[in-house]
C-alpha cells in the first residue's frame, strides 16, 4: 500500500472519529446533565468548545489508527468499501476516548 492511500484511509478514520465525537457531544448534556450548570462545578472553567477541542485532540491518534486498521478489514470490494470501513474503525477506536474525556468534564 502506498503512503498516500494509507494517509487517505487514516484521514477517513479521523473523519469517522470526529463525527462520532460530535454526535456524542450533542447528546452528552442529556446523559450527563451536570454540565448544564458549569459555573457550579468549574467557576470560570473551560467552555464547551474547549472541551470538544480537547476531546478531539485526545482521540485523534486512536481515530487515525482505527482508520488505518479499518481499511484492512474488507478482503473483497473496492476503495469505497475500504473507506467506509476506515471511517467505522476510526469511530470505534475514538469512541472510548471521547466518552472518557466527556465523563472527565462532567464534574465527576
Amino acid at each position: 500500500m502506498k503512503f498516500y492511500r494509507a494517509l487517505l484511509f487514516s484521514l477517513a478514520g479521523w473523519v469517522g472519529g470526529a463525527t462520532a465525537i460530535f454526535l456524542i457531544f450533542l447528546v452528552w448534556p442529556v446523559v450527563f446533565p451536570a454540565i448544564l450548570r458549569m459555573e457550579r462545578y468549574y467557576g470560570a472553567g473551560p467552555s464547551l468548545r474547549f472541551i470538544l477541542a480537547m476531546v478531539l485532540l485526545a482521540s485523534t491518534p486512536a481515530a487515525l489508527l482505527g482508520g488505518a486498521m479499518g481499511s484492512r478489514l474488507p478482503s473483497e470490494g473496492g476503495r469505497k468499501e475500504q473507506h467506509v470501513f476506515a471511517a467505522i474503525g476510526g469511530g470505534c477506536f475514538a469512541l472510548p476516548f471521547a466518552c472518557g474525556g466527556f465523563w472527565f468534564f462532567t464534574g465527576w
